[in-house]
């Protein structure tokens, strides 16, 4: 069912959907009952003639979706402490906009910096576009492990994140369901606030890179921070 009937008919089923987020959340069940996605296309143009003009999207289970949002909930209120400041693009508060301006302030400055003064800098970027359905999952628990939550609750979370299982809508009829071995579900509230803390590893060894020396970082102006890495759909180091 889709979530205008869990809005609409609230009142006659709102009770038993409340019960069964609380038996999951509380561990009496697992969420692999209810952690099954079709995946299917829609036309991306209204006189589609090729592949290319339909892009996929998947229909997550209504009950699972409030699971994930009442685990985000919780989530979002410890985050930004145990998230390096280099990733604030991907908090509430900030734009990406922003972080995306700040870095092409960094490459101006390093730009002119080369022309006036003839040092040499470089700087590197790393697509991360495609890197959601390439996190593996024993590392995403060894990092959240690591960052200090409770093991019943990162339990929970990657309960959440193994059980999905996916089917592909063939005439508008489900498939046999598959279930993948890594890789963030994108349109799975959890996945924007665990892919930051994914990414927090690579964060940590460039910020002991550059505290050992090895890494100097920039900065636009001289009353500036001096920045090594910036994170937003991209990794940016400078060296």
């Amino acid at each position: 069912m889709s979530a205008l009937f869990f809005g609409h008919y609230c009142y006659g089923v709102g009770t038993n959907v409340s019960a069964r987020v609380l038996e999951v959340l509380n561990g009496r069940l697992h969420p692999k009952c209810i952690n099954q996605t079709y995946v299917t296309v829609i036309p991306k143009v209204k006189a589609p003639q090729s592949p290319k003009d339909f892009r996929p999207i998947s229909l997550e289970n209504v009950i699972y979706k409030l699971v994930s949002k009442v685990l985000v909930d919780c989530l979002k209120e410890v985050l930004p402490p145990v998230i390096h400041e280099s990733q604030i693009a991907f908090f509430l508060a900030w734009m990406i906009i922003n972080t995306a301006i700040t870095a092409f302030e960094h490459f101006y400055h390093m730009k002119k910096k080369r022309q006036n003064e003839g040092n040499d800098n470089m700087c590197l970027k790393l697509d991360m576009s495609k890197v959601y359905h390439r996190v593996e999952w024993d590392h995403l628990e060894k990092v959240i492990l690591r960052m200090g939550f409770d093991g019943s609750w990162v339990n929970l979370v990657m309960n959440c994140i193994s059980s999905v299982s996916y089917s592909i809508l063939v005439t508008r009829q489900p498939v046999e369901f598959f279930s993948p071995l890594r890789g963030l579900h994108q349109r799975d509230p959890l996945s924007p606030y665990l892919f930051p803390m994914c990414t927090e590893g690579l964060s940590a060894l460039i910020i002991d890179l550059a505290a050992r020396g090895e890494l100097h970082g920039t900065r636009a102006s001289k009353s500036a921070l001096v920045v090594t890495h910036l994170s937003l759909r991209m990794i940016v180091c400078y060296f």
